[in-house]
């Protein structure tokens, strides 16, 4: 369990700093590639 939340924690973590940045520029890429 503890192992698991960890996991959690850290795919968070990467999500929330690393995709921080490409988020606000991935997203606004994608919308406009659909548009």
């Amino acid at each position: 369990i503890t192992i698991l939340f960890a996991a959690l924690a850290a795919t968070q973590a990467s999500l929330l700093m690393g995709h921080g940045g490409l988020v606000s520029t991935g997203v606004s890429n994608r919308a406009q590639t659909q548009d």
